[in-house]
């Protein structure tokens, strides 16, 4: 049984204006992606799940929060479809009960909607906050009700059978446990390891009465004595162990993992904790027999590019049991692979705050819309355009913002005496920071280890925008993987671009050979350097100017960048 459509109305900034209509998403039964940027109501699709759903530990409704502002009387309706795969005892039940009810309900077609082996599950909600209606729609009825006692056996088997997993951006073993996951991974347990159960409830009466007997009735027999002389009355005493159900035990489990140090899972990082929620997830998807819903927010988050693309590959081997569905947000583009047949669903937010949620006429014009999204770039290159930019004799990849920074990096490795300041390097220059979070992704999807890559912005407004993408969002790091120019010129106060690495006085002595008008404003920072503006149709003069007049002096700071951008690579120390 798998979630295979989702249809949400007038639920906070899901709703119907003009045109644009609620979110439909057609689910692919081997896992869904909702891509967007911030701020667009990607999780309040996962949102609505939860409030249809309803997994323990989660808010009810809120009629002041959940009712779209922008519409009056607009109430809330989430819609989800079930499918049947198999027709397991209780799934068999469940279809039998539906049947019942949609034969009860006024108008209705002949063939039922469970005839087709398909559940149509509804939720409504007005401005009452204890308003919830829940429904099974029945086929041609729109949202009419049939019988009351028949919906209730049939709401009560679907809410048996069904679970929501939902796992919030970051979230942590401990989180999860405290609200629910535990019963429902007991319960996974209690329904693979049946027999074995069965005998741990066996052993666990005979501790205890081992216990009673054999330690603590001596105990009970002396106190009752002593008691007796002081309080009369009194005829005996017990002392009995608290002793956890066998199911409650198997639901408060500690984790210890030793990699040559006994280590709780607790103080471990957050990339190793979140592995071990994606693989108490896998053993859900393997041993559960109920259907069972992911809907899992970044689950990329604290985790490296690199291991994006194998997240995926992990993500969707979930979906390879029939009763499991997978939805998850995410903000990166290696999850969005093209050897997979996930759906990906692509999501924005017009003038009005309306989410608007669309896919693709086919899965790669998804995919390509998405990723463009990610990236902030309307032409995210080929594989192939990228493979044949880069050389195949360099070790490592540096990325800059335009030719001009590539213009002087190869200007100061010929001014330099001992050696190719450059030597297994390869530069692509990008067209502005959006680009160079494009290129920074791209190549190290494609070389993936073989070749390294470090990215070199300007600290000022798309420096700093793109720096925030790659670091907080596609959780690339900070000065081993990406660095700003700032790192070798303090910023003090003032925008650090490419040209301030040269001294002062070298720019002041092209600005009076040129023209005062190639400088469009400068700013004094704190220790009394000076950031130049040079125009932009000045700059082209500027990099033939360093070529033919800087010294190895001119040069001081940008050999300083370059030792460390070797570093980074992991190339060898030329100095």
């Amino acid at each position: 049984m798998r979630l295979s459509r989702i249809r949400i109305k007038n639920y906070r900034s899901i709703f119907d204006e003009g045109d644009e209509e609620y979110a439909l998403m057609e689910l692919s039964p081997s896992g869904n992606y909702i891509v967007g940027p911030n701020n667009v109501g990607k999780s309040n699709i996962i949102r609505a799940l939860q409030l249809a759903l309803r997994p323990e530990g989660r808010r009810d409704y809120s009629p002041e929060l959940d009712m779209p502002k922008q519409k009056k009387w607009a109430y809330p309706t989430i819609t989800l479809d079930f499918e049947m795969e198999r027709k397991r005892g209780p799934y068999k039940t469940l279809l039998r009960y539906v049947d019942e009810y949609e034969r009860s309900v006024p108008d209705a077609k002949s063939e039922t909607f469970a005839d087709q082996d398909r559940v149509r599950f509804y939720v409504k909600h007005t401005t009452e906050k204890d308003s919830r209606q829940e429904l099974f729609l029945a086929n041609g009825a729109g949202s009419r009700k049939g019988d009351e006692e028949l919906l209730e056996k049939a709401l009560n088997q679907f809410h048996e059978v069904v679970r929501l997993v939902d796992i919030e951006s970051g979230e942590d073993l401990d989180s999860l446990l405290q609200r629910g996951f535990n019963e429902l991974f007991a319960q996974v347990l209690s329904e693979r390891f049946r027999d074995e159960i069965e005998t741990a409830k066996t052993h666990r009466e005979n501790y205890r009465t081992y216990l009673e007997e054999d330690i603590l009735d001596s105990v009970d027999e002396y106190i009752t004595k002593q008691l007796s002389n002081h309080i009369p009355g009194i005829q005996s005493v017990n002392l009995s162990p608290k002793l956890g159900t066998v199911e409650s035990t198997l639901a408060d489990v500690d984790i210890q993992m030793d990699d040559s140090v006994e280590t709780p899972l607790h103080l471990k990082g957050t990339g190793v904790r979140s592995a071990v929620i994606q693989m108490i997830m896998s053993f859900i998807a393997d041993a559960s027999r109920r259907a069972v819903v992911f809907a899992i927010e970044e689950p990329e988050a604290f985790l490296h590019p690199e291991r994006h693309a194998s997240l995926a590959n992990e993500l969707e081997s979930f979906t390879s049991q029939s009763d499991i569905s997978l939805i998850a947000t995410t903000h990166s583009p290696f999850l969005l692979t093209n050897d997979s047949e996930a759906g990906v669903f692509t999501v924005s937010k017009n003038s009005v705050g309306q989410t608007i949620v669309e896919s693709g006429s086919s899965r790669q014009d998804s995919i390509r819309r998405a990723k463009r999204l990610l990236t902030g770039s309307r032409s995210v290159p080929t594989a192939l355009d990228i493979i044949d930019s880069i050389s195949d004799t360099c070790d490592g990849i540096l990325i800059v913002e335009g030719t001009t920074d590539e213009k002087y990096l190869k200007s100061a490795a010929r001014c330099y005496p001992d050696g190719d300041l450059l030597e297994g390097i390869h530069i692509v220059s990008a067209e502005g920071a959006k680009d160079v979070v494009k290129d920074t992704v791209v190549l190290n999807r494609i070389f993936d280890g073989e070749k390294t890559v470090h990215a070199l912005l300007d600290d000022d407004g798309p420096g700093d925008k793109a720096h925030t993408v790659l670091t907080s969002r596609l959780q690339f790091d900070n000065n081993r993987e990406i660095s700003k120019y700032s790192r070798w010129r303090p910023k003090d106060g003032e925008d650090v671009e490419a040209e301030d690495l040269f001294p002062d006085d070298f720019i002041e002595a092209f600005a009076e050979k040129q023209g005062d008008d190639v400088i469009e404003g400068f700013g004094t920072r704190n220790d009394g350097t000076r950031h130049y503006e040079l125009v932009w149709t000045a700059k082209d003069d500027f990099t033939k100017w360093v070529d033919k007049n800087a010294d190895i002096d001119d040069f001081e700071l940008w050999y300083d960048l370059i030792y460390d951008v070797r570093d980074e690579l992991g190339l060898p120390d030329i100095r």
